[in-house]
């Protein structure tokens, strides 16, 4: 498997709490339980995905969030033609149940806000997947509140995203295929209700 990269070279963090897949991912050794339910991804530009993984990664650790990150000098591979289907996926954090999934975005988002609105980050490609769509409990809810939408009351078992709501009713999706949907303010997490969470 290869000798695991020192802290100073993977953006800062405690190699020992990860698992190292070389070339691509460091991956958590702490794993979700979870079979189906929501996965997310942080989205960050090549220039700046370093800032993000040492601000982000502390704080999935200490929400003790499963999760997996594009080791460093990878990240551009994910991002060309060929990888098309990666692109993007810069953190993958298999959250699982609903109120696990919500509990890190409103953690995170906040701080992805205010690492933009700094200058610091800035939003990568959009990710995609052509996972296999076996009816999600995920449909949107038009409206919404735009603002402070962080803060809004959001209706029973529902993730808030910049357009309204994300509920736990009977989906309706167009496609054989589920499809990413920005979550919180950042316009940097997405997420998506997999069948199999932990499916990479």
């Amino acid at each position: 498997m290869g000798r695991p990269p020192l802290e100073d070279s993977f953006y800062g963090q405690p190699h020992d709490q990860y698992q190292f897949n070389f070339p691509w991912f460091a991956e958590t050794r702490l794993q979700t339980t979870a079979i189906d339910g929501y996965k997310l991804h942080i989205s960050v530009s090549e220039p700046t995905h370093a800032p993000l993984a040492r601000e982000i990664l502390p704080q999935l650790r200490d929400l003790e969030a499963h999760h997996k990150v594009v080791l460093p000098g990878q990240y551009t591979n994910f991002n060309v033609e060929d990888h098309g289907a990666s692109a993007g996926k810069f953190i993958t954090i298999y959250a699982g149940p609903f109120d696990v999934a919500q509990h890190i975005v409103d953690r995170i988002d906040p701080v992805l806000v205010q690492m933009r609105e700094r200058g610091a980050i800035e939003p990568g490609p959009h990710p995609w997947s052509r996972q296999s769509l076996v009816r999600p409990p995920l449909v949107r809810t038009e409206g919404g509140p735009r603002q402070g939408l962080l803060h809004a009351p959001a209706p029973r078992n529902s993730l808030r995203t910049e357009r309204g709501f994300l509920t736990q009713r009977e989906p309706v999706f167009p496609g054989p295929y589920t499809s990413h949907v920005s979550l919180g303010r950042s316009g940097m997490i997405t997420g998506l209700w997999l069948p199999n969470v932990r499916r990479s």
